[in-house]
C-alpha cells in the first residue's frame, strides 16, 4: 500500500507507493488512485477525472461530481491550492489520516511518529476485541483516523474537513407500489449492473467463489444471463460438504468451469504457521479491522496458477443489502432505543462472552453506538431500520465484510463487487420496511424471475433438519437440562470438526471445547491472536490503561491478562 506524507502547507514531503495504488504526475496536479472508475457505461480516464474535479469551484460541485462515480476506488488528487482523497460509497478501498501534522497514508502503520509513544484508544480496542472491528472514523490508535464509506476528505488553506457525500439507506421509501412493478425495475436494475461490470472486464476471466448462498449464485446467474462465459467458478472447505455439492451443481448447470480446494484441519496448521501467512498478515494490517483470512489459502494456489489478469467477483453483500439483518430487531416487539442497542450490542459486540470483559467493554461502545446510530426521537418500524441499516452500511459491511478483498490485493488481483453497485444501492435504499423483513422482495424475486433457472426451492439440510427437531423434543422431555446441556456439548464437538471452514482445527480440541462456551465464532480465536502477536504493546498499554482507571477488580484483571495477554494462539 502507498502512502502520502504533507505538511501544513499540503505539499507532499515524501511518497511510498506499491501495488495497487497508481501515481500519476501531470502538469501542477499530482493524482493518486487505487481500483476503477466508470460513469454509468464507461471506465474514466485519469486525465477525465482530473479534468473533472478541476472545474469543481465549490464542496458542493465536487460532492456532486464524486456521488455520480461508479466503480470501486479510492484516490487523492492535489493541487498547489488543495487536496482531496476520496473513499467510494463502501469504502472498498481505505485511506486514513491524521490532524497534526497533514498526513494522509493508505496504510495506518505508515502515520505513526517514528520514536514516539502511541496511544491506544480505550474504546477502539474495546470493539475490536469484541467485534474483529473498530467503528466510526477511529482506530485501535490516538489520532490516526480513516475516512468512511461516502466520504471526502478535502485540505485547503490550513484546514483538513471530511465532508459526507452519499448516506445510505436513503430517508425516502416508495409506498403504494405492486410487488410486479418492484420485481420488474429490481430486475432492470440488476442487468444495469452487470453490463456495467462486463464492461469493465474488458474480457478478463472472472473468478467466482461459488458457495452454496444466494448472492454468489446470483452473480453467477447474471453473468450467465449475459452470456460472459470466462468464468471459473470454485469452492473451498470441508469434503463433502453440503456447500460445495451446491456449488458444483449450479456452476454445471450454468455451463461454467468448477474447482474445489479442500480444507482440513493440518492444512490450516501449516498455513499458519507459514512465513508467507504472517507476511500477509503484516501488508494487510490497517489498525481498524481483523485481516481477512478465510480465502488467502485458496487465492495463493491461484496466484501460481493463473495470470494476474483474472479478476475475482465475490457475492457481498445481498443477504445484507436486501434486509436480511433486520429481522432480529423486531423479535421482541420492542421499539426503545435501550432495547435497540442492547440488540444490537448482543448480535455485534459478543465476539468474546466473558461477563467481566462485557460488563467493562459494552458502557463505552454503548455511548459510541449512540452517537452515531442517529435515531430519531420518534421511533417507528422503519426509522429503527434505516437507522440501524445505515449503522451497519457503515461499519461492519464497509469495515469487515468489504475489507475482505485485502486478500485479493495483496496476491495482485483485480476484483469487483456487482451487488455494492450504487444502482442497487439506490434501489434497496428506497425499499419500505415490509418488502425488506425476511427478504420478502429477494425471494419474490428468486421465485419470480429465476435468472437461468438456479434459484429452486431450497431445503433444509437433513443434518441441520434433524438436530432442529431433536433440540424440540429435548426441551419438552422430562430430561430436558440434562439432555440440553449433553446436546450442546455434542453440538460443540461436531462444530469443531464439521465447520465448513476447518479454521477451529487451529486451536486443540480440549482448547476449543474449554473456551466454546466464551466465543461465538472462530474469528474469536484469530482476533486475540493478532492483538497479542503483532500489537503486544497496545496490549500492554490497554491493560495499564485499565488498571489506571479502575476498571476492573483486581481478580478480573488478572483473569483478563491470563486469558488475553498470555493466551496467544498456539495450533
Amino acid at each position: 500500500m502507498g502512502y502520502f506524507k504533507m505538511d501544513y502547507e499540503c505539499s507532499i514531503t515524501d511518497i511510498k507507493v506499491t501495488s495497487p495504488w497508481q501515481v500519476f504526475l501531470l502538469p501542477e496536479r499530482t493524482f493518486y488512485i487505487s481500483g476503477y472508475v466508470q460513469d454509468k457505461k464507461n471506465i474514466l480516464t485519469v486525465r477525465e477525472l482530473v479534468y473533472a474535479l478541476d472545474n469543481c469551484s465549490s464542496c458542493k460541485e465536487i460532492t456532486h461530481f464524486v456521488d455520480s462515480l461508479y466503480g470501486n476506488f479510492g484516490f487523492i488528487y492535489k493541487t498547489e491550492r488543495m487536496i482531496i482523497a476520496v473513499a467510494d460509497k463502501i469504502r472498498s478501498v481505505p485511506i486514513f489520516y491524521r490532524n497534526t501534522p497533514f498526513e494522509i497514508s493508505s496504510s495506518p502503520k505508515k502515520l505513526l511518529i517514528d520514536g514516539s509513544k502511541v496511544k491506544v484508544n480505550l474504546t477502539s480496542y474495546f470493539e475490536f476485541l469484541l467485534s474483529g472491528y473498530v467503528t466510526s472514523n477511529e482506530t485501535l490508535i490516538e489520532g490516526v483516523r480513516q475516512l468512511q464509506a461516502g466520504e471526502f476528505l478535502c485540505i485547503s488553506q490550513g484546514q483538513l474537513e471530511t465532508i459526507r457525500y452519499y448516506t445510505y439507506p436513503s430517508d425516502k421509501v416508495w409506498s403504494g407500489r405492486s410487488e410486479t412493478d418492484i420485481v420488474e425495475e429490481l430486475d432492470a436494475v440488476h442487468c444495469e449492473v452487470f453490463e456495467r461490470i462486463i464492461t469493465s472486464l474488458q474480457g478478463a476471466q472472472v473468478m467466482l467463489p461459488l458457495s452454496g448462498g444466494m448472492d454468489s449464485r446470483l452473480v453467477a446467474a447474471m453473468l450467465k444471463r449475459l452470456k460472459y462465459d470466462n468464468v471459473c467458478c470454485f469452492a473451498y472447505g470441508k469434503v463433502g460438504h453440503w456447500e460445495a455439492e451446491t456449488s458444483r451443481r449450479v456452476a454445471y448447470q450454468l455451463g461454467y468451469q468448477w474447482q474445489h480446494f479442500p480444507y482440513n484441519h493440518s492444512q490450516w496448521r501449516g498455513w499458519f504457521n507459514s512465513n508467507e501467512y504472517r507476511d500477509y498478515f503484516q501488508k494487510v494490517d490497517n489498525l481498524s479491522s481483523l485481516p481477512p483470512l478465510l480465502d488467502w489459502p485458496v487465492v495463493l494456489q491461484f496466484s501460481n496458477k493463473h495470470q494476474q489478469d483474472a479478476v475475482f467477483m465475490p457475492g457481498h453483500t445481498g443477504d445484507f443489502i436486501c434486509g436480511g439483518h433486520l429481522s432480529y430487531l423486531f423479535q421482541d416487539f420492542d421499539l426503545s432505543l435501550e432495547h435497540i442497542l442492547r440488540i444490537i450490542l448482543r448480535k455485534h459486540f459478543t465476539l468474546w462472552c466473558y461477563k467481566y470483559l462485557l460488563k467493562t467493554g459494552h458502557p463505552f461502545i454503548k455511548i459510541k453506538l449512540q452517537q452515531n446510530l442517529e435515531l430519531k426521537c420518534h421511533l417507528t418500524p422503519q426509522t429503527i431500520a434505516s437507522a440501524y441499516e445505515r449503522w451497519e452500511w457503515q461499519e461492519r459491511q464497509a469495515k469487515y465484510i468489504v475489507n475482505t478483498v485485502r486478500t485479493y490485493d495483496y496476491f495482485g488481483f483485480s476484483w469487483r463487487i456487482p451487488l455494492w453497485d450504487p444502482a442497487l444501492m439506490e434501489f434497496w435504499s428506497k425499499v419500505p420496511l415490509e418488502w425488506k423483513l425476511n427478504k420478502k422482495l429477494y425471494q419474490r424475486y428468486f421465485e419470480i424471475v429465476n435468472p437461468c433457472g438456479v434459484f429452486e426451492q431450497r431445503t433444509t439440510p437433513i443434518k441441520k433438519k434433524f438436530r432442529q427437531e431433536m433440540k424440540q423434543q429435548i426441551k419438552y422431555s422430562k430430561l430436558g437440562r440434562p439432555l440440553q446441556d449433553l446436546q450442546k456439548y455434542l453440538n460443540w464437538y461436531g462444530d469443531y470438526w464439521n465447520d465448513n471452514s476447518q479454521r477451529y482445527g487451529l486451536v486443540s480440541l480440549r482448547q476449543f471445547m474449554t473456551q466454546r462456551r466464551y466465543i461465538r465464532n472462530v474469528n474469536a480465536f484469530f482476533t486475540k491472536w493478532y492483538l497479542n502477536k503483532f500489537h503486544a504493546q497496545f496490549h500492554t498499554d490497554f491493560v495499564e490503561t485499565l488498571k489506571t482507571k479502575n476498571l476492573f477488580d483486581k481478580s478480573s484483571l488478572r483473569k483478563f491478562s491470563n486469558e488475553f495477554f498470555e493466551g496467544i494462539l498456539k495450533p
